[in-house]
């Protein structure tokens, strides 16, 4: 370094020396550069660029090092040689996603469970509500096709959906004291005592069921950001649409071994259609080439155009009481994941995960019974439902999948 000083100094002075003929200055320049005194023009810019070339390196390169001082270690080891997530390496690139998703069905609201039956012997008791009915699990899928629109952003179109649940719960009495809640029984002097639901009072056997179908789909941006530590963060938004049919049935058979005329049914058919938008953050730790852990959340405040109607049949007396109505309101989601990826190609990687959904504000079918008690007066006749949309649900479960980039 003191020799290129001491030449820039030799050039100067030389430069500075009028006294020199052309040619005699540029034989002292080379010189000085340490080139032949014969050398070219061309030869002499060269070696004073490169001097100044670097100077600059070197001045660089003192920046690097308090730098290095400072932190204690190499900063580049936190740069990620290749990206993370959006799934995708390459500007233009494609890729996709396939996951098998098993989910359980899980009502928030079992504290205030529905009641469905009681046996009113001598000492009358709850023999059947919402709290007993099965806790299925139901398979699924989540497919996602993204598109790298660039070295940071990518955009990104998920469905995830096909599950159908089926929960049940039963309660039998020999006796035949079994008797539907609400005012159902027609001994209540309610509103079974109006419609003369004779099949839901001194029943043999009285049996719940609830089928619910779960599906979505959404459209994501999503933007890698400078790293945190070792972690590498992506935000996302985007738009969602979410639906939940639910179908309750509450079946009271009047008489031990009777399969027809004397059967009761409550049903209760109900539709949620959530729209809306929402904001997530992903974090990736990744440990080598080929390992990464990811944790992630997302939640949006969605639109619900809930709707739903009731009919009540008893017996061979056909329908006894038909209504519905329809509602929109303002529901919560929030989705959180956590997942493993390994990665034997860079084409190819498989992820390991357990998902879980919340979604409030949902009409659902159990949620329903009773829901037109206070529809029912003297003169019944048709009448709205007076839809319950106070219902929460909890939807979680592993997950398996593959991505493929092309």
């Amino acid at each position: 370094m003191k020799r290129h000083a001491l030449s820039l100094i030799a050039v100067g002075l030389v430069l500075a020396s009028a006294g020199f003929a052309a040619e005699s200055s540029l034989g002292g320049v080379a010189k000085a550069l340490g080139l032949p005194e014969n050398a070219s023009e061309a030869q002499v810019l060269q070696a004073i660029k490169s001097l100044q070339q670097g100077k600059a390196a070197s001045a660089e390169q003192k920046v690097e090092s308090r730098v290095d001082r400072a932190l204690g270690h190499k900063y580049d080891k936190y740069q990620i040689s290749e990206p993370t997530l959006g799934a995708s390496e390459k500007k233009g690139q494609y890729y996709g996603r396939a996951e098998a998703l098993f989910l359980f069905r899980y009502s928030l609201d079992e504290e205030s469970a529905a009641p469905f039956a009681v046996n009113e012997d001598d000492n009358p008791f709850l023999a059947l509500d919402s709290g007993d009915l099965d806790h299925d699990i139901a398979p699924g899928m989540r497919l996602m096709v993204g598109y790298q629109y660039n070295d940071a952003v990518s955009l990104e179109l998920t469905y995830f959906g096909l599950h159908s649940f089926e929960q049940e719960g039963s309660v039998t009495d020999p006796d035949n004291n079994l008797s539907g809640t609400f005012g159902l029984d027609d001994d209540s002097e309610s509103w079974g005592d109006e419609l003369d639901l004779g099949t839901f009072s001194g029943a043999f056997a009285m049996r719940a069921e609830v089928r619910s179908d779960l599906h979505s789909g959404e459209f994501n941006v999503r933007h890698q950001i400078s790293n945190v530590g070792t972690f590498v963060p992506t935000v996302l938004a985007g738009v969602r649409y979410l639906n939940v049919n639910e179908e309750f049935e509450l079946i009271a058979v009047a008489n031990q071994g009777d399969t027809g005329g004397d059967l009761g049914r409550y049903q209760v058919d109900t539709n949620n259609h959530l729209f809306g938008l929402q904001l997530g953050l992903e974090l990736t730790h990744t440990f080598n080439d080929w390992v990464s852990l990811s944790l992630s959340g997302k939640s949006g405040l969605m639109v619900n155009a809930a709707s739903g109607d009731t009919t009540i049949r008893d017996g061979d007396d056909g329908v006894a009481f038909d209504a519905e109505d329809d509602e929109v309101g303002l529901s919560f989601l929030t989705e959180i994941g956590a997942y493993a990826t390994f990665r034997p190609h860079k084409n190819f990687d498989i992820r390991v995960g357990y998902n879980a959904l919340v979604v409030t504000g949902l009409a659902l079918g159990a949620g329903q019974y009773g829901a037109a008690l206070e529809q029912v007066s003297e003169d019944v006749g048709p009448s709205e439902m007076k839809l319950n949309r106070n219902g929460n649900l909890l939807f979680h479960g592993p997950s398996l999948g593959f991505t493929f980039r092309w």
